[in-house]
């Protein structure tokens, strides 16, 4: 049922007493008259009718009376169809709404109304009013004009600054009227308008002195909001002047840019201007879709020096797509729930320039006689030495396969040997691939008549290597041209029995590359959350020959296990800081056939075994995100002291009635002298989770003998972090890790944890210092180190964390628990405590041993540096570390 094209329900057709008849019984509504009636059928959208049925003659409107007396409108009328008691009236003139009220139905059955103009009518001829009583238009022959009321006035412009017009009393020319300005109905200025306007006395509107000016200034609009409505009316009579409503000058409620992308990570600022405290939501577009949010609540200090608000207004997004995918179209930002764009959209995601550097040296043969010299050269800085590559085969995709050739034999150092064993490929191109290749005297093929399992071809591998290091290498995956030496370089160099490398995450093409894991000095147990084989890792031989031979019976972590046995075994590890290894990331292989949780559950119980044969009584649990298990270690029982600083949060009490719930006294500073317990030194603006995980999990970590202290990860109120440790910074200052990245990731089931760069802000990892905001120690520990240096104030926490590693005990920071910090954000270092922390911790050129020099510095976000080329060509400091029994044996002997 459809009355005036608006549709107001659906009703069932009876048949009549014939098929060719259709009856309906249709009420229709008592408020509203309705001047067409159609019926649409629900299955075809098509009218039963051959044109709308007028209703016209149903009702039979009549006017019994219509006039105006001054200002009042004054009428009657007349249904055939009584109708609701009260029916609403509404009267335009000049196409605006000049009065509004109710008719109401009187005992003789007359509707009757009076009605009074709320607004003045334009100069000229009369002004035509047009009634629509319930809903619809009635004719009536009636119309006044200015003179008729006696008044005129108008609104001519609305500015920022102040709204101008004129109102003229046409009976009264000498006497000044008086005007309100309202906003949104309320009034906000008043005037009166006598200001001279010789225009209008020109043409004989009084003695022209009517003008007025109101004063408004703009205020800045909140994003999506509708700007108000300005409104001038005379203070006697009410009306409003001609003009009236009018949206309201505004000025922009935000400011923003959206400075750019830089290792897949959206980043600018964006201020709300109207409530500066109410961080903006932002989004990130892709061909008109969202692929991230977040909230713009990082400190700008460059926004401030502006000269705008002072509140925090900066946001970094980290992007879901990799490189390859971001490349593909232009990037929006702009303002959540809007279409506000941020000034400085679109911007493209160009490839990382270190990136694009070595996937064109992969693929840039070195002319022949370089190559010679190189080999040359290059065989006598690692005389001796040489990598046995082991590569155990089964049915790969045949150009992959062709690939991992290719990149060994393009090797630019030629102290290698490569060892595929042919664990029973089916794929006959396979055979014949591995077949030709074996021309090549570099290459030996071991060929089982059957499949025989992964880790059984790994066994023969290793048993048939010559070479003084082992490296493992995927039939699918690939060797960057330098990887060789390289491996050799570090290992003579730095006399580790396992060389890390970095390495490059791939999509099925080698040449997208989706990520780029870079690691650090090693740290044993971000090693174990991690519960993954890093690549590339090169075991020195006879090491690598003395361990039993990798277990099958760990089906997906055999060589997991295997390395982590080498682990055990080992004097020392080192890192290299180069990308040697591109890793192909598919659906296919291994994975598919025994599938992701049956994997998990290998590297856990591989774990397991690593921590059993070192006697580290640690459970092993799944961790916060995939590829990840967590690390329960025995919880003393020994009383824990809380030491609460004030930051000027205010806080201190919810603070310590969240500690005395947990039964942690709370001391005015650390107790002197050895003793059982620990201390818990936190910020007042620091709220702990609900429970007591979280600080038993800090217990467990800093009673080891051979851990310093234990900080958690701090997030900000709106879930970004904080701190997640602390990084020696390029200048030798200590950096805040991770600042600024979110601690959380939109899901399908609600948020999620953010695992971060590398799943760093969801594990348990070494780090060079935390601060004093939160961080747990041991009491006798705290005392032999002498405590915190009062005198560095803010740079306390760094100071102490950094003896201790200078004492060779860790500083361990976890993910596991994040503690929200409500405090200010920590303001700069004076320049004379710099000096003094410096002084005492000069820079070192090998920097953070846990931050990789290929990282950027100007960000402790572990991020790629733009110019990681230039130092990808020159030799990279190698970071040794001791294995972790030579670690666990120090701390027992202490």
């Amino acid at each position: 049922m459809l009355l005036d094209e608006a549709m107001i329900g659906t009703i069932a057709l009876e048949p009549g007493e014939n098929a060719d008849v259709w009856r309906f019984s249709l009420p229709l509504p008592g408020h509203r008259l309705a001047a067409r009636l159609d019926l649409l059928r629900l299955d075809t959208g098509t009218s039963v009718f051959v044109k709308p049925v007028s209703l016209a003659g149903v009702y039979r409107f009549a006017w019994r009376d219509l006039a105006r007396a001054g200002r009042t409108l004054i009428g009657a009328f007349t249904l055939a169809v009584a109708l609701d008691p009260a029916l609403y009236v509404a009267v335009t003139a000049a196409g605006e709404i000049a009065a509004r009220g109710f008719a109401r139905r009187e005992a003789d059955g007359v509707y009757r109304f009076s009605l009074t103009l709320t607004r003045l009518l334009p100069l000229g001829p009369a002004s035509d009013f047009a009634f629509t009583i319930a809903g619809a238009q009635v004719t009536a022959s009636l119309t006044a004009s200015a003179a008729d009321l006696g008044l005129a006035g108008y609104i001519e412009a609305v500015t920022d600054g102040e709204v101008r017009g004129w109102a003229a009393d046409l009976a009264a020319p000498g006497r000044p009227l008086a005007v309100i300005l309202r906003e949104d109905g309320v009034e906000i200025a008043r005037t009166l308008a006598d200001g001279a306007r010789p225009d209008l006395a020109a043409v004989g509107l009084g003695e022209g002195r009517a003008g007025f000016r109101l004063p408004y200034v703009a205020r800045p609009l909140a994003p999506g909001a509708a700007p108000p409505e300005l409104s001038v009316v005379l203070v006697e009579s009410g009306l409003a002047l001609v003009g009236s409503p009018r949206p309201a000058p505004t000025r922009p409620g935000f400011a923003g840019y959206f400075d750019g992308i830089e290792n897949a990570v959206a980043h600018g600022w964006a201020l709300n201007l109207v409530a500066p405290a109410q961080p903006l939501a932002v989004e990130i577009l892709q061909e008109g879709r969202v692929i991230a949010t977040g909230r713009a609540d990082l400190p700008r200090p460059d926004v401030i020096a502006a000269g705008l608000p002072e509140a925090p207004c900066g946001f970094r997004v980290p992007l879901p797509l990799n490189q390859a995918a971001l490349a593909q179209s232009p990037l929006f930002a702009r303002l959540a729930g809007t279409e506000i764009l941020l000034e400085g959209s679109p911007r493209e995601a160009k490839p990382h320039p270190a990136i694009t550097a070595f996937l064109a040296a992969a693929h840039a043969p070195l002319p022949a006689p370089l190559a010679a010299r190189f080999k040359a050269t290059r065989a006598g800085r690692i005389a001796g030495l040489m990598l046995s590559l082991v590569m155990p085969v089964f049915n790969p995709r045949l150009s992959w396969l062709e690939e991992a050739l290719a990149s060994v034999f393009a090797q630019r150092c030629p102290a290698f040997e490569l060892i595929c064993v042919d664990d029973g490929s089916t794929d006959p191109a396979i055979v014949a691939c591995l077949r030709a290749a074996a021309a090549d005297r570099r290459l030996r093929v071991l060929r089982a008549r059957k499949n025989e399992g992964f880790a059984r071809a790994l066994a023969r591998g290793i048993a048939e290597a010559r070479g003084s290091h082992v490296a493992f290498l995927d039939h699918d995956d690939a060797l960057a041209p330098d990887a060789v030496f390289q491996w050799l370089r570090a290992a003579a160099e730095s006399g580790a029995d396992l060389v890390f490398a970095d390495a490059a995450l791939s999509a099925e093409s080698l040449d997208e590359i989706e990520a780029i894991e870079i690691g650090g000095a090693f740290s044993h147990d971000a090693f174990l959350a991690r519960a993954a084989l890093p690549r590339p890792l090169a075991i020195e031989r006879h090491l690598a020959a003395s361990l039993a031979p990798p277990d099958a019976s760990f089906a997906g972590a055999e060589e997991f296990d295997f390395v982590l046995r080498a682990i055990a075994r080992a004097k020392s590890l080192a890192h290299l800081p180069r990308v040697l290894y591109r890793a192909r990331r598919h659906g296919l292989g291994r994975a598919a056939v025994l599938g992701a949780q049956a994997i998990e559950t290998a590297r856990r119980q591989a774990v397991a075994r690593h921590l059993a044969a070192l006697g580290l009584p640690a459970r092993v649990l799944p961790g916060l995100s995939e590829d990840q298990c967590r690390l329960d270690w025995p919880v003393p029982a020994a009383e824990v002291i809380a030491v609460i600083r004030r930051d000027g949060s205010g806080q201190e009490a919810a603070l310590r009635a969240a500690l005395a719930a947990l039964s942690v006294r709370v001391a005015a500073r650390p107790p002197s002298g050895p003793g059982p317990a620990f201390l818990l030194f936190l910020d007042e603006g620091i709220m702990p989770p609900a429970g007591r995980a979280w600080l038993s999990h800090l217990v467990s970590l800093a009673a080891r003998r051979d851990v310093g202290a234990a900080a958690p990860l701090l997030l900000t109120p709106s879930g970004q972090v904080r701190e997640m440790g602390l990084v020696i910074g390029a200048d030798g200052m200590m950096l805040p890790a991770l600042a600024g990245d979110e601690g959380f990731l939109p899901g399908d089931e609600g948020p999620r944890r953010n695992p971060g760069p590398g799943g760093r802000l969801t594990l348990v990892r070494d780090v060079a210092g935390a601060s004093a905001a939160a961080l747990l120690v041991r009491r006798d520990m705290f005392a032999a180190l002498g405590g915190f240096d009062r005198a560095l104030g803010p740079l306390a926490g760094a100071d102490f964390t950094r003896r201790a590693r200078a004492a060779g005990l860790r500083v361990l920071v976890s993910g596991l628990y994040p503690l929200t910090h409500h405090g200010p954000a920590e303001s700069a270092i004076p320049t004379a405590l710099a000096a003094r922390f410096l002084a005492r911790w000069p820079k070192s050129a090998a920097g953070d041993p846990f931050y990789s020099p290929l990282c950027s510095t100007a960000r402790a976000d572990y991020a790629l540096r733009q110019d990681a080329t230039e130092l990808c060509r020159r030799p990279a400091a190698l970071r040794v570390s001791p294995s972790p029994g030579a670690t666990l044996s120090a701390a027992m002997d202490g």
